[in-house]
């Protein structure tokens, strides 16, 4: 009876034949970047433009960094905009100690150091238009990377 009861119940399964295997779980879907890359790349620029900006709103080269620093959640825009500040901060201060430079050397030595005092001006007013601009260049070609400008200051 037990035979009998177990062939009419229970599903008859050759020998040969074998159940497929399960198949594996679905690998959990990737985790979404903080911002799509257009959107970190449109920031990152914006971040270094606004060093250009600041020609008709002087403002804007503290005011947009400023503001993704503190709205923006992609640690890369964020970098960025700690990049511009850093670059405005470091040639402000040396602005500051060129003109003490200039007010505190002796009248005698200043001739002998207007020179080099013309040299660093020069360099400053190209570095502040090139740089940016080379910034600009990196962050439209590697979004994923912050540029870090040369020889700069970085308190923040």
């Amino acid at each position: 009876m037990t035979r009998e009861w177990a062939q009419n119940f229970l599903p008859q399964v050759d020998r040969d034949e074998r159940s497929p295997l399960p198949e594996p779980p679905s690998p959990p879907p990737a985790s979404k970047p903080a911002i799509a890359d257009s959107t970190r790349r449109t920031l990152a620029i914006l971040c270094h433009a606004s060093c250009f900006i600041a020609v008709i709103f002087p403002l804007a080269i503290i005011v947009i960094p400023v503001v993704l620093i503190l709205t923006s959640q992609d640690h890369v825009v964020k970098r960025n905009a700690a990049e511009v500040l850093n670059f405005v901060v470091s040639l402000i201060l040396y602005g500051v100690v060129g003109s003490l430079w200039v007010v505190l050397t002796p009248e005698s030595l200043r001739f002998l150091l207007l020179p080099l005092l013309i040299f660093l001006l020069i360099g400053a007013s190209l570095a502040s238009l090139l740089l940016p601009l080379i910034a600009i260049i990196h962050c439209a070609q590697t979004p994923d990377q912050p540029y870090r400008y040369p020889l700069i200051l970085h308190p923040f």
